[in-house]
C-alpha cells in the first residue's frame, strides 16, 4: 500500500461525497491507496452516504467512534493506516483531480519524510477541478531537513493538509496529535519538522480548502469565541513550553525565532479576540500572569514586515504594557471600540 488518505468526518452530509469523489479521481491505481474515514459520532446521514459509496470503491473503509473531536479521530485513523505515506483531508474539503500521483511519486523517489505543496481557498460548492498545468521541473527541487526548512520559511504553513508524511517516520518518533479543539495542527506540524531529515516542496495547488458560510472556524457567537480563547491560550502555552525546551539545547537559534514569531502571532490575535469577546478584567489579569510564568509575555517577535503598519504597532505597544493594556481594555468594554 503506497498511500493512506485519512478523513475525519462529523455531520458532513453536504460535503462528504464531493470529498470522496475527488479522492477517487486520482492518478493512482485504486489498489495502491486506501481512503480511511473516521465517523466521529455524526448524527446526520454522513455514515449512510459513505456506506453506499463503499459499495462502489473497494479501497474506501469506514470506522466509527463516539464524538471525541477531529484530532482524536485522526489519531484513531493513524493506528489503522497501512500506506507508505499518510495524507490528512478534512471531510468538507477536497483535492484536485489527478494530482496526488505526482506528489506520491516524488516523495517515494526521493525518500522524503515530508512532501509539501500548495492549497487553494475556495467557496465553490460544485467544483470539479484538475491540478494546474505548469512547467514542473523536479530536478530543481531542494531537499533539506526540517530545521532548515523552518528557518527558511518564517511564514510556513502549519496545517497538516499541506503535507504528505512518511508513515515509518511518524512511527519512529511516535508523533501523534495533542488532544484539543483548535490549532493542534500547529504542534503536530512542528513535531514533524523538528525531527524530519528529508523535506521538499512542489509548487502545485493540490488541496481545496472549502470556506462555507457556516464553518465553525468563522463562528462569531460568544460561547464559541470563549472556547476559541481557551484553546488558543492552551496552544500559546504549549508553544512556549516547546520554545523553552529548545532554548536549553544547542543549534536551534533561528528555529526558535521562527516558532516564537508564530506563537506571538497567535498571542496578538488572541488579545484581539479577548477585546471583542469582553472577558472580565480579572480573567485577563490571570491570563497575563500565566503567560509571564512561561516567558511569553511581554512578546516582541510579532511585528515584522508583514504587520509593519501604524495600527499594528499601536496595538502591539498597548498589549505589551500592562499600564496601558488594562486601562484601555476596561475603557473598551464600555465603548465597544473593538467591535466597530
Amino acid at each position: 500500500m503506497k498511500l493512506s488518505i485519512l478523513v475525519s468526518m462529523y455531520n458532513a452530509e453536504d460535503y462528504i461525497i464531493r470529498c470522496l469523489n475527488s479522492l477517487s479521481n486520482q492518478d493512482i491505481p485504486e489498489e495502491s491507496y486506501e481512503v480511511l474515514i473516521m465517523n466521529d459520532g455524526s448524527s446526520d446521514s454522513s455514515k449512510l452516504l459513505v456506506e453506499e459509496y463503499m459499495s462502489l470503491h473497494s479501497n474506501v473503509c469506514l470506522f466509527s467512534q463516539k464524538n471525541m473531536g477531529n484530532f482524536s479521530a485522526r489519531n484513531g485513523l493513524l493506528k489503522k493506516a497501512k500506506g507508505e505515506y499518510i495524507y490528512f483531508v478534512d471531510s468538507d474539503d477536497y483535492v484536485a483531480y489527478n494530482s496526488l500521483g505526482t506528489i506520491l511519486e516524488t516523495a517515494q523517489q526521493n525518500d522524503l519524510d515530508l512532501m509539501g505543496f500548495e492549497m487553494l481557498l475556495t467557496k465553490k460548492t460544485d467544483e470539479t477541478t484538475f491540478v494546474s498545468e505548469i512547467d514542473l521541473n523536479t530536478d530543481s527541487m531542494v531537499i533539506t531537513d526540517g530545521l532548515q526548512y523552518i528557518q527558511d520559511h518564517k511564514n510556513m504553513r502549519v496545517e497538516v493538509c499541506w503535507y504528505f508524511i512518511k508513515r515509518s517516520f511518524l512511527e519512529k518518533y511516535k508523533i501523534t496529535y495533542h488532544e484539543a479543539k483548535f490549532h493542534m495542527d500547529v504542534l503536530f506540524t512542528y513535531d514533524l519538522f523538528l525531527k524530519a531529515e528529508r523535506v521538499a516542496y512542489l509548487p502545485l495547488s493540490i488541496y481545496r480548502y472549502f470556506q462555507s458560510e457556516n464553518s465553525i472556524m468563522r463562528s462569531t457567537g460568544k460561547a464559541h469565541n470563549l472556547k476559541r480563547i481557551k484553546n488558543t491560550m492552551i496552544l500559546v502555552l504549549k508553544l512556549s513550553h516547546l520554545i523553552n525546551g529548545l532554548e536549553k539545547e544547542k543549534g536551534y537559534g533561528s528555529v526558535i525565532d521562527t516558532i516564537r514569531f508564530k506563537r506571538d502571532s497567535f498571542l496578538f490575535f488572541l488579545f484581539i479576540k479577548i477585546f471583542k469577546t469582553g472577558i472580565p478584567l480579572r480573567e485577563l489579569r490571570e491570563k497575563i500572569a500565566t503567560l509571564e510564568s512561561v516567558n511569553s509575555y511581554p512578546f516582541y517577535s510579532f511585528i515584522g514586515k508583514e504587520h509593519n503598519t501604524l495600527q499594528f504597532k499601536i496595538l502591539n505597544c498597548i498589549f505589551n504594557r500592562k499600564t496601558l493594556f488594562f486601562p484601555v481594555y476596561s475603557f473598551s468594554k464600555f465603548t465597544s471600540i473593538f467591535n466597530r
